[in-house]
């Protein structure tokens, strides 16, 4: 009867292929299975034995069922603390906190002087490890006090419509912005081109013997220019 070469343990003909495979003692093995986990449990928190058959079918590497990981470890508290993972019983905590933290980013991002995100912002910005509004609002009643429990005071929705129309505004000007740098790179590499077909042939324009322009352009705008092929 075969022996694992990792574990040491006796294994039959017909079970030697599928050890190898769920091997806890092979370095490789236990460093997949601890990434997978790692990697549907976002906030740190392992994932529940419920949710854990169907999130880790879509990973791309091979994990073990529950059944497996129990006998291996015998609880799944266990399992969490060999994979460097609170147990389960933290999440509620770590999941309310991650929220806050969330809040506090958003009204960074979009308002100022202690005025927190409107319900709609925080939703449609919000990632799906975060809590969504309604469950936040089952828990402190209303948004109003959500914001409070962050540190934040809420606004009327005349206030975030027009914080809304202003950001819009911003992005649209940005756009316009970048495409019209866009164009105008691309008639300087048009000229370039014109001028002498050996600057874009197999080396950066940056690299060739440019005009000054080019290289101003580079300077300015190393994003813009990366996109249109000057470097």
């Amino acid at each position: 009867m075969p022996i694992c070469e990792y574990c040491g343990r006796n294994i039959s003909d017909s079970s030697v292929r599928s050890h190898k495979r769920v091997c806890f003692s092979s370095s490789d093995v236990s460093e997949q299975i601890k990434k997978g986990l790692i990697e549907i449990s976002p906030l740190g928190v392992i994932i529940s034995s419920h949710h854990y058959p169907s999130a880790s079918s879509s990973l791309d590497c091979f994990m073990p069922s529950i059944s497996t990981l129990k006998r291996e470890f015998g609880t799944w508290d266990a399992v969490a603390a060999w994979a460097g993972l609170q147990p389960r019983r933290m999440f509620y905590g770590v999941y309310m906190e991650a929220s806050k933290n969330f809040i506090i980013d958003l009204a960074g991002r979009f308002h100022c002087d202690g005025v927190g995100p409107s319900e709609e912002e925080y939703d449609s910005e919000r990632p799906e490890h975060i809590a969504p509004s309604i469950f936040l609002c089952g828990r402190y009643s209303d948004w109003g006090d959500v914001l409070a429990w962050a540190g934040f005071t809420w606004e009327s929705d005349d206030y975030y419509k027009l914080r809304k129309r202003e950001r819009d505004i911003e992005a649209e000007l940005r756009r316009r912005r970048r495409n019209s740098i866009r164009s105008r790179l691309a008639s300087v590499e048009r000229v370039l081109v014109e001028r002498n077909s050996d600057y874009l042939s197999g080396m950066p324009v940056s690299s060739s013997p440019a005009p000054a322009v080019v290289y101003d352009w580079v300077r300015r705008f190393p994003y813009e220019c990366s996109i249109t092929g000057l470097r």
